[in-house]
């Protein structure tokens, strides 16, 4: 093995005028094939790797890949010149919906909003040696209510997914509101839209109970992900109403939305693991005169919780479906 790798490299000059050197002939052979084996060792390879796999080496050098699905701390990679990425912000829960006497309207509640999506390049030398990693928890849905005559809980909004503190922020979805015997607006996404009754950029959907308009959560795009559809509500007449669908994206299906027999809302669709894709958001569960069910939870990554189903007293109202957490992506190029 050569002495001077890997602080140095050995010395190839040409050999001298004569066999005898210096330096010899037969050194500089050792050397090289000493030089040949060390690259070996230094990239985990034996003398008998594959072409492909010596290129694969080569290239794992060149570019360092880390992704935290949970708080932890960024390393910058010796020679690091360029940071580029992916940050999403978790998605908010669903609220819960409400429970009140026969004969009058009350709603399900609203699907939480759809996590921010940033993506970003930086110099290197913008970040320090080390970076704090803190990647935003998927919004906790609203809690069933089990009294009567009670309004649905809101859903917990999303963590912010952050770089650095502020260097690069990804801002979570708001939690849904809760059922109610008026209207709710649905909850905001992460980029901050939302409409009175469906949602729209990643906004989760709102409820009107006084007719079928709970609103489908809004679709998601490339700066934010799916946000939850509303729970279905109770009619004066007493009859349910289906919960609404989640909001799809690009990479992945929003969920359904639950019907009025009790069977479960869907969940949002999972973007590609690793992807830093976004998520859809889940299915608000629908309204009924018996207990019902919790909304559909949030896809992978941000995807924001479907409401859940009102019901009338002395049943037990949906909770709201939980929202997806964010992620955190780094590539450094050197």
């Amino acid at each position: 093995m050569p002495t001077d790798y890997p602080s140095g490299f050995d010395n190839f000059d040409e050999p001298g005028a004569t066999l005898d050197g210096p330096p010899l002939h037969s050194d500089m052979h050792v050397d090289m094939i000493d030089a040949v084996e060390a690259m070996q060792a230094e990239l985990g390879l034996t003398p008998s790797g594959t072409y492909a796999s010596v290129a694969a080496r080569f290239m794992a050098i060149r570019a360092d890949l880390q992704r935290f699905d949970t708080n932890g701390t960024w390393t910058k990679p010796n020679g690091a010149q360029t940071v580029v990425g992916i940050v999403m912000g978790g998605g908010g829960g669903g609220g819960s919906g409400s429970r009140h006497a026969a004969a009058s309207a009350n709603g399900g509640g609203c699907g939480g909003g759809g996590g921010e999506r940033v993506v970003f390049m930086m110099n290197a030398d913008l970040l320090g040696t080390t970076a704090a990693i803190t990647v935003g928890t998927g919004g906790v849905g609203g809690v069933a209510v089990t009294s009567d005559n009670s309004d649905g809980n809101a859903g917990a909004s999303g963590g912010a997914s952050t770089i650095g503190g502020s260097v690069v922020v990804a801002r979570g979805g708001t939690g849904g509101g809760g059922g109610s015997t008026s209207s709710v607006n649905g909850a905001m996404s992460g980029v901050g839209f939302y409409q009175s009754t469906s949602g729209f950029f990643g906004s989760g959907g709102g409820i009107a109970p006084s007719s079928n308009t709970a609103g489908d959560g809004g679709a998601g795009s490339s700066i934010v992900a799916g946000g939850g559809g509303a729970g279905g509500g109770m009619t004066v007449a007493d009859a349910g109403y289906a919960g609404r669908v989640g909001g799809g994206t690009g990479s992945a299906s929003g969920g359904a939305g639950g019907p009025t027999d009790g069977s479960p809302a869907g969940a949002g669709g999972n973007a590609t693991d690793n992807s830093g894709m976004s998520g859809g958001g889940g299915g608000g569960s629908g309204g009924r005169p018996g207990s019902s069910v919790t909304g559909g939870a949030g896809g992978r990554y941000g995807g924001g919780g479907g409401g859940g189903g009102g019901t009338r007293n002395g049943n037990t109202a949906g909770a709201g479906g939980a929202g997806f957490r964010g992620v955190v992506i780094i590539m450094t190029s050197f």
